[in-house]
């Protein structure tokens, strides 16, 4: 009878042992800032209003920041200018979130330099950005959608 409840033991433990480990987590693939890093091509979307193949590019500063550029952005008839911002990049599940600042200064109003905030994910194929631009002269704040491919 002990060495029937001593198999059982090892059989159990070897169980365990094999099903403790899980080849589930090899699946998912950790993306670094250099596979998010190039040119998008998307929609830009702002108060209801749709811009299609806008370029959006992201450039590598280091293994944690990328630049974000989005050149000549208008909003109507208002020139905003070229935005440009260092966004840190964090890892989440299956893309990597962008968060940065920065400013634009807008010469169709008098040089007013004005903050721009920039958050988002990008998942080596796919860009969605918010960008804000914020204490704009009897308008108050643009928030600027986003969605591109690579």
């Amino acid at each position: 009878m002990k060495k029937l409840i001593f198999y059982a033991w090892v059989a159990a433990c070897a169980f365990c042992v094999f099903t403790a480990c899980s080849d589930d987590d090899d699946s998912k693939k950790s993306l670094s800032v250099n596979e998010i890093t190039g040119t998008y091509s998307g929609v830009l979307q702002t108060l209801g209003t749709s811009v299609p193949n806008t370029q959006i590019v992201l450039s590598k500063v280091d293994d944690r920041t990328v630049k974000l550029e989005l050149k000549d952005f208008a909003f109507g008839d208002l020139p905003i200018g070229d935005i440009s911002a260092n966004c840190a990049v964090t890892p989440d599940t299956d893309d990597l979130n962008l968060n940065g600042s920065s400013q634009v200064t807008v010469a169709a109003l008098g040089d007013v330099v004005l903050p721009v905030v920039v958050n988002g994910e990008a998942d080596g194929n796919t860009l969605d950005v918010d960008i804000t631009v914020s204490n704009i002269p009897g308008i108050g704040s643009i928030q600027v959608d986003y969605e591109g491919r690579k």
